[in-house]
C-alpha cells in the first residue's frame, strides 16, 4: 500500500527524487555505468525536468563498465570484489584515487595490483603533504625569492593551467593526474633541496 494506491514506485522516479531532494532542481555532474544511459537516465531526465522546467544535469560522466582482471565483473563468474573487500586492505583515498586514474570513457580493470599501485601513489602524495607541513613549522631562516622559488611557482603555475586543462577536455582525470604529480615533484625537490 501507498498513499496513491497499491503498488511501488519505480527506481527511475526513485532516483528523481532523492537527486532533487539531496541535490537541488540541477545538478552539476551525474556519473553512471554506460549501461544506464537508456532507459535509466533518460527517464530520470524526462521526470525531472517536467517537475522543474529546469535543465536536470549539466554534464554526464557515462562510465565504462568495471572490469577484473580483464573480465567483466559479474557475480556469475565468481570474479565480484566489493568495496567492504577493497577496503578491508585499502584506504578510501587509494579507492578514488584507482578510479580517476583512468579516464571514464575507457574500460577501467581491477586488480589488486592495480589497487596496490593507487595505494603506493596516495601513500607518496600525502608525504608529500608531510613535508610541506614539516616545513611551515619550521624557522624562517629563508625567506629569499630566488631562482629555486622562481622555478617551484614556474612549475606549479603551468601545472594548474594543465590541470584545469584536462578537465575541462572531457574530464580527463588521468592528464589531470599528471599534472598533479609534477607539482609533488616539484615540491618534493625544493623541499629536499
Amino acid at each position: 500500500e501507498s498513499p496513491w494506491g497499491r503498488g511501488r514506485p519505480g527506481w527511475h522516479i526513485e532516483c528523481s527524487v532523492m537527486s532533487r531532494e539531496l541535490l537541488g532542481d540541477t545538478v552539476d555532474i551525474h556519473a553512471g555505468g554506460e549501461d544506464l544511459t537508456f532507459p535509466h537516465h533518460e527517464n530520470e531526465i524526462a521526470q525531472s525536468e517536467t517537475v522543474t522546467g529546469k535543465q536536470f544535469v549539466r554534464y554526464w560522466l557515462h562510465m565504462r563498465f568495471l572490469m577484473v582482471g580483464g573480465g567483466k565483473m559479474s557475480k556469475s563468474l565468481g570474479n565480484y570484489v566489493s568495496f567492504d573487500e577493497i577496503l578491508d586492505r585499502h584506504t578510501p583515498d587509494a579507492l578514488r584515487y584507482f578510479y580517476v586514474s583512468t579516464h571514464y570513457r575507457r574500460p577501467l580493470n581491477f586488480t589488486w595490483e592495480n589497487m596496490e599501485n593507487a595505494h603506493n601513489t596516495v601513500n607518496r602524495l600525502e608525504n608529500t603533504l608531510d613535508l610541506i607541513e614539516d616545513a611551515m613549522r619550521g624557522p624562517d631562516d629563508n625567506l629569499d625569492y630566488g631562482k629555486r622559488e622562481e622555478k617551484l611557482l614556474n612549475t606549479v603555475r603551468a601545472a594548474r593551467r594543465g590541470f584545469i586543462e584536462a578537465m575541462d577536455d572531457d574530464f580527463d582525470t588521468p592528464v589531470a593526474l599528471g599534472h598533479l604529480h609534477a607539482v609533488n615533484g616539484a615540491i618534493n625537490e625544493y623541499l629536499t633541496g
